[in-house]
Formats: structure tokens, C-alpha cells, sequence
């Protein structure tokens, strides 16, 4: 378990911490997993982001048995592009080319996705704008732009939006002007 999950700044209300309560989680089982296989550790290490340790990653990529599994895991778990960013930096002679070019793609597909989520976000809040509604974006584009240091790492496939209850019918009416449809699990 982290410690200080109820504290303001690891509830990441201390915007300039944000990155700090997720590093120490991480770090803490990361220093659990001791007895974990090298793959494993490596995507542990790989998820702390900021708080990489290059020399530490550099060993744990030597003692990787399976690429192919740790990058199956990292894709898994939204890591890939964090895992290709983390080992090219400190280690890119000890990850196998095809794995190398494996992760890139992964990258750059996850860069496309979230320029293309960006574009539809930013349209949709002009929209939502345009007719008074409040809308909150979360998770997302939003996230991974907040929270890491190329949003190309954060993997994203739709867009969150939260708006008020009482606006809940005006932005179901502006998402259908804008081509949106609910999911046949969402309609009331």
C-alpha cells in the first residue's frame, strides 16, 4: 500500500506534485518486487517515469529473457511508449532492433491517437462553449499533458468529459450535432 494516499498532494491537488505521488507509489512496489523477474522490475521502473534510474534500468534490460513478453506486458498495461522512451534513453544498444521498432510504432501510434483526440477535444469545447455549457475534460489528453513529459507517453482512446447534471441533455444535444452517438450500453 503507498503511504499518503489521503494527503492533499498525493490526492494531486498540489498541481507541481502530481508526479510525486504517483512515483512514490510506483517506487513502493518497485521495492517490493525485488524477488520479480528482471522484465518485470524493468516495466516497474519504467512506470516511475520521472524518477528513473538509469543505471538501474541499463542492468535490469541486460537480464531481460523475453522481449517479446515485456513489450506484450507494456502494451497491456499502457506502458509501451513508456518503456521505449525509459530503455532507448539509457540503454538503446541492449534492446533488440525489431523490439526497438516495435515500441517506435507503438510511440508513434499513440502520438497520432492523442494529436487526433486533442483536435476532437478542442472542438467539442468550443461547441460546448458556444451553447453555455460547462464541461470538465478528464483523464485523457488532459492527463497526459499534465502529467508527463511528452504526452505521447500516456496512452489514450476516448475522451472523458464531465458536465453538470442539469446540462446533461443540452451536451447530449451538442455531441449529436457533432457526430457523437451514445454507445447502445449508454442510452437511457
Amino acid at each position: 500500500m503507498c503511504a499518503g494516499l489521503s494527503s492533499p498532494r498525493a490526492r494531486g491537488l498540489d498541481r507541481a506534485g502530481t508526479r510525486f505521488a504517483v512515483a512514490d507509489c510506483v517506487a513502493s512496489a518497485v521495492d517490493d518486487c525485488a524477488a520479480r523477474s528482471p522484465d518485470r522490475q524493468l516495466l516497474l521502473y519504467c512506470a516511475r517515469g520521472v524518477a528513473v534510474d538509469g543505471a538501474r534500468i541499463r542492468q535490469l534490460a541486460h537480464q531481460v529473457m523475453d522481449w517479446d513478453a515485456l513489450v506484450e506486458a507494456a502494451e497491456f498495461h499502457g506502458l509501451a511508449a513508456v518503456l521505449f522512451h525509459v530503455v532507448t534513453e539509457t540503454s538503446p544498444d541492449l534492446v533488440p532492433p525489431d523490439v526497438a521498432s516495435r515500441l517506435r510504432n507503438v510511440c508513434h501510434g499513440s502520438a497520432r491517437q492523442n494529436l487526433v483526440l486533442t483536435s476532437q477535444l478542442l472542438v467539442l469545447l468550443d461547441a460546448f462553449a458556444a451553447h453555455g455549457i460547462a464541461v470538465v475534460p478528464l483523464k485523457g489528453p488532459v492527463m497526459a499533458e499534465s502529467l508527463y513529459p511528452d504526452p505521447a507517453l500516456r496512452p489514450s482512446s476516448d475522451l472523458d468529459l464531465l458536465v453538470r447534471c442539469r446540462d446533461v441533455a443540452g451536451a447530449l444535444r451538442v455531441l449529436a450535432q457533432e457526430g457523437y452517438a451514445l454507445g447502445a450500453n449508454m442510452e437511457r
